[in-house]
């Protein structure tokens, strides 16, 4: 039986991690948005005039919606996270460069990443900050939004040293074959020469 190429490996790999995390990741969003939704506008404004051992109601909904959104956090974040590397083994093994290397497919993921957790960590602020603030946590939320900010400032300058890298080797890769295929030519032309020299 033939062994199928790295590339196709690469390929096929990546397709079925894809198949597999993206229904969840749909999924564990989709219960995230309506946690938010029914805290933000629904159990938390009801709770606003109701006291429960000295904290308004709505306050303590809105801290169980952050605690909720955070277990989904943790749950979509694997599945992202692998998403993530299938979409960088695709390009790798896609890409113009000869083969699929494991520094390439690395470099791609890592570039793919940095940029998708950057902004799903927009997307997941959002929520929380707005939960944050409306349990009367604003000082919170402006500390977390520092946090976050710096993060996605460290992720996004990975990716974009992680995407030069692979761009820069592809570029030289392609200059290489060109000037290969340069010196052949001249070679041709040179032995055509000298053929009709002869």
């Amino acid at each position: 039986m033939a062994e199928i190429s790295e590339e196709k490996r690469v390929e096929i790999e990546s397709w079925q991690e894809i198949n597999a995390s993206l229904p969840k990741v749909v999924v564990y969003a989709f219960a995230m948005v309506l946690i938010w939704a029914f805290a933000m506008y629904v159990y938390g404004p009801i709770g606003k005039g109701l006291m429960v051992g000295g904290f308004a109601a709505g306050d303590v909904i809105q801290a169980i919606a952050v605690i909720a959104l955070l277990i989904l956090v943790a749950m979509i974040w694997k599945e992202i996270n692998d998403i993530c590397d299938a979409v960088g083994g695709l390009i790798a093994a896609k890409s113009e460069r000869s083969g699929a290397s494991a520094e390439e497919v690395k470099d791609w993921r890592t570039g793919i990443k940095g940029i998708v957790f950057s902004i799903i960590l927009a997307l997941i602020f959002m929520l929380f900050g707005s939960l944050l603030k409306a349990a009367g946590l604003e000082a919170i939320a402006g500390i977390v939004l520092i946090v976050v900010f710096l993060f996605v400032v460290f992720l996004l300058y990975r990716s974009v040293m992680a995407i030069n890298r692979e761009l820069a080797a592809a570029t030289k890769e392609k200059t290489q074959k060109m000037l290969e295929a340069a010196e052949k030519e001249a070679e041709k032309k040179e032995k055509a020469k000298s053929v009709k020299k002869e």
